[in-house]
């Protein structure tokens, strides 16, 4: 590596930020005055085919993602005096591992969760492009000064689909954070970067990754083979059960979406104000068959609203749900200790007419949004704004 960089094609190096597998970071001043991070690839004579081909599909994939959870990129690959580089936007703050390294039994059940669902909503926007984390860490999560949470370093992201430039044998990532697919050396999904969000929820909670060993090998084989040790017994009601479905060994048995396990993390009774996951705009939104199932521990009440928006936000919602019953002749209960058991058999008629039957998993008040599982075994999420109505099948009427 170029040793006493004073620039970089068109940016004034300031300092050094960090140091990674293909290159450095540098914090760096642009031509127009403003602060940027810029990612230099190691001296061509040091890089690889396939690290050209990897730094060159990174810049790619950061310039076609924008969202105020993702740490962006500002310029395309540039190439200046033998040097591979773009700019990205610079994070003024620390990343969640130093954080935590200030924080040895972990972080308060509120922060956590703020943190949690600030990353899945980066999470939410990248799989919706197509896009593949694959590194989820804490070092890879920064905190700005104000306390938000971003998700950088897209380094090991790759398109969702076939094709990839990992090499046969070669795995990429953290073996405390990779999923026992990747550990496989499978082909990832969107459920491989909730599972190591879950590693790293996992984490804030205990002050320590579920899994370590001295050697990465043991490590990988503890993923594969292991449960995590339980989660402590005062954290609040349901959060270990929804840790726990993110862990699960099967992809099959996790959460299917960032959405679905920030859903199922709003309904956790701590006050919080987490930013909304963006969902499908269709009327009704298919997910993954049995991949939503009820977790080990039954899912708490709504959590307190920690505003008075909140509140009306809440009290809105519920007189909504009201007003379609009244309205439309249909008739259901939802009592104020939380959703109707899962085993209750529903019926809903959208806007359009079309009906849906089968027994409800979860009314999310907050999200406005009910997730029905029909006979087939799909699980299906209707907003309330697109139903008519709904009612229980399974009780004699009134």
């Amino acid at each position: 590596m170029v040793e006493r960089l004073e620039r970089i094609g068109r940016y004034t190096i300031l300092c050094r930020l960090g140091r990674g597998g293909m290159g450095e970071v540098y914090q760096a001043r642009a031509a127009d005055g403003s602060v940027v991070a810029v990612k230099l690839l190691r001296a061509a004579e040091a890089a690889s085919e396939v690290d050209l081909e990897r730094f060159a599909r990174e810049g790619a994939i950061l310039g076609r993602l924008q969202h105020p959870a993702l740490v962006c990129a500002l310029s395309g690959i540039e190439i200046e005096d033998g040097l591979a580089h773009y700019a990205m936007e610079y994070v003024a703050g620390r990343d969640l591992a130093k954080v935590l390294r200030d924080n040895p039994a972990g972080l308060e059940p509120k922060r956590a969760l703020e943190i949690a669902l600030e990353v899945l909503e980066g999470l939410q926007y990248a799989h919706e492009q197509g896009v593949l984390h694959r590194d989820v860490k804490p070092s890879n999560i920064l905190i700005e000064e104000s306390g938000r949470a971003r998700l950088a370093d897209f380094g090991l992201a790759r398109l969702a689909g076939p094709g990839s430039l990992t090499r046969t044998g070669v795995l990429l990532g953290t073996p405390e954070y990779m999923s026992p697919e990747q550990a496989d050396g499978q082909e990832p999904d969107r459920r491989s970067d909730l599972y190591s969000l879950g590693i790293v929820l996992y984490e804030m909670l205990t002050g320590r990754p579920p899994f370590s060993a001295e050697r990465p090998l043991a490590v990988l084989r503890m993923h594969h083979r292991q449960p995590a040790p339980p989660l402590p017994a005062e954290l609040p009601r349901g959060l270990p059960g929804i840790v726990a479905k993110a862990l699960r060994k099967n992809p099959d048995d996790r959460w299917p979406t960032a959405a679905a396990l920030a859903a199922a993390l709003r309904c956790i009774s701590v006050p919080i104000e987490p930013p909304s996951v963006p969902t499908s705009s269709a009327e009704t939104r298919e997910l993954r068959p049995d991949s939503m199932a009820a977790t080990e521990t039954e899912l708490p009440a709504a959590p307190p609203v920690a505003s008075r928006r909140g509140w009306a936000l809440a009290v809105v919602a519920l007189c909504a749900l009201l007003a379609l019953w009244a309205t439309s002749g249909l008739w259901g209960t939802v009592s104020s200790a939380g959703p109707p058991a899962d085993d209750g058999q529903w019926e809903v008629e959208l806007l359009s007419g079309e009906r849906a039957t089968g027994s409800l998993e979860l009314i999310d008040v907050r999200a406005g949004r009910l997730y029905l599982r029909e006979p087939s075994g799909a699980l299906r999420s209707f907003a309330f704004s697109n139903l008519r109505g709904y009612r229980r099948t399974d009780e004699p009427s009134p």
